[in-house]
């Protein structure tokens, strides 16, 4: 998994603004806030410099209050808040990546929401304070808002360091200021929300496919605006640089064997050079089965190829009973060299209205997942047998009948289940069917029982219990870990058998 091990923050920019006019605004009626970007700043209600407590254990100096930072330009005048600039330094890459923040001016035990905004091609983090009026939706709302620079490690030009495409090394960087931020302030882990355009809607889409844990920061809803949604078709309809850049990020073409697995995991679905999506293909949207998520486009933009994507994606939601909505609207892009390409397609008061609407669901009872590492997907871990390929595997819960079934397994060595948490009744005999198709068997590891079983059964028979760590590879097995209160089977078969738990 892509957790760090240890992340240092620098606040490079500060600012607040008064929170008492903030107080007293907090019921403004839902409205479009981009008249109230103006050109007039926020002034200054105090020149002293004072500390501001912004989470357990970490304080900023802030030197000049009510003066809008260069992280968030378009403060809503008198409003309230805290905007910061600041920079994660994430151990897995030994690099930095940089982010804006801006935390509501109510106090920092109130759980917020928490919106990640995801910047376009060619541009930074600070795309979302200039094109956007997502900063004042989150002044209006009392929410929490961070746009991350989502930095790519790989040997690319400097200057397309934040070219990233949703490639793993940016999903680590992300991931470690999301981790960051809910850490040190107070987050509502249910109302954690993602939106992006263009190359952004991309990156939400994939990191919301890919980061199913609540914990760690799932998306509970997320909003795609003309995103590159399918890489491999990205790659056949942009110019030879941005090819190379993509061929960089992801060790190569799409077709070539050791890049295909990189674009794909990457992607939300897999649409063809034609566009039109591939049946049967390795579509990591099968993990929001339950998300909602929006897809706007313009219907004069002329990126037909992000239409495309766009109406591919949705085919391919709408079959998997997804909650997905798509919306074509006309573009009002400000300049005419955006030839209909720009965020102002979206309306921020809408989308965070409909935002407003959804917290983060439990897992659905039965599901397919698509896992491209070892990670926690719902309420399964998942650990692959062979990294640099899916895993892969169809489940069931059935609360009333105390089991779980893990199907169609592929390039599974491990999967882990906690019986509360799956509403299973820990006190009666807990039943585990398991079926491979890729001629292996499979582990899997039941937490949440705290005494040793009397016995484990395999298709009603005894199966023999392994008490050290040395596991037969050709034999049937179980073993019970006092420590963490865990029974982990060993299914050698790859035909279906069913396991049984005997309190």
């Amino acid at each position: 998994m892509f957790k760090p091990l240890s992340i240092a923050a620098l606040v490079m920019t500060l600012a607040v603004t008064s929170g008492d006019a903030a107080a007293q605004q907090r019921g403004l009626p839902a409205q479009s806030l981009r008249t109230l970007l103006g050109a007039t700043p926020a002034r200054p209600s105090s020149t002293s410099a004072r500390q501001v407590q912004i989470g357990v254990g970490t304080s900023a100096f802030i030197a000049s209050a009510g003066q809008a930072s260069a992280a968030f330009p378009g403060l809503i005048p008198g409003r309230g808040g805290l905007t910061l600039l600041m920079y994660v330094f994430v151990e897995e890459t030994q690099a930095l990546e940089a982010f804006s923040i801006y935390i509501p001016p109510t106090p920092v035990v109130d759980e917020r929401p928490m919106l990640v905004a995801f910047h376009g091609f060619g541009v930074s983090h600070f795309d979302i304070a200039a094109n956007t009026s997502f900063i004042a939706e989150c002044q209006a709302r009392d929410w929490i808002l961070i746009a991350p620079y989502s930095r790519n490690t790989v040997a690319t030009p400097e200057q397309d360091s934040q070219n990233s495409f949703g490639s793993v090394q940016s999903q680590v960087h992300v991931e470690a200021v999301i981790d960051y931020v809910i850490e040190n302030f107070s987050v509502d882990r249910d109302r954690l929300y993602g939106v992006g355009f263009s190359m952004g809607g991309g990156a939400a889409m994939s990191y919301a496919a890919r980061h199913r844990d609540r914990e760690r920061g799932a998306f509970a809803a997320v909003v795609n605006h003309t995103g590159t949604v399918s890489l491999h078709n990205t790659y056949h309809n942009v110019p030879p640089d941005t090819q190379t850049l993509l061929e960089g990020l992801f060790n190569g073409p799409p077709g070539s064997q050791a890049a295909s697995f990189e674009f794909a995991r990457a992607s939300s679905v897999e649409v063809d050079s034609a566009g039109a999506l591939v049946q049967g293909g390795r579509h990591m949207a099968i993990n929001l089965v339950g998300v909602p998520v929006r897809t706007y486009y313009a219907f004069d933009d002329s990126e037909q190829y992000l239409i495309d994507q766009s109406l591919a994606l949705h085919s391919f939601l709408s079959a998997t009973s997804t909650a997905h909505e798509l919306i074509a609207q006309p573009s009002d892009c400000p300049l005419p060299q955006q030839m209909g390409h720009c965020w102002s397609t979206i309306d921020e008061t809408e989308v965070c209205d409909w935002f407003e609407l959804h917290a983060f669901g439990a897992p659905g009872s039965f599901g397919h997942v698509l896992a491209d590492r070892d990670a926690r997907w719902g309420n399964l871990g998942v650990e692959p047998t062979t990294t640099g390929i899916f895993a892969e595997f169809d489940y069931a819960v059935t609360a009333a009948q105390n089991s779980v079934r893990l199907l169609s397994t592929i390039n599974v060595d491990e999967i882990e289940l906690d019986a509360v948490e799956l509403g299973l009744n820990t006190a009666a005999e807990i039943y585990i069917r398991l079926g491979s198709v890729d001629g292996t068997g499979d582990r899997v590891r039941v937490k949440g029982l705290s005494l040793e079983p009397q016995r484990v059964l395999r298709n009603g028979q005894s199966v023999g219990q392994i008490t050290g760590t040395s596991w037969p590879t050709l034999e049937n097995a179980w073993s019970f870990d006092p420590v963490a209160h865990a029974v982990v089977i060993s299914e050698v078969d790859a035909l279906p058998a069913v396991w049984s738990i005997v309190p």
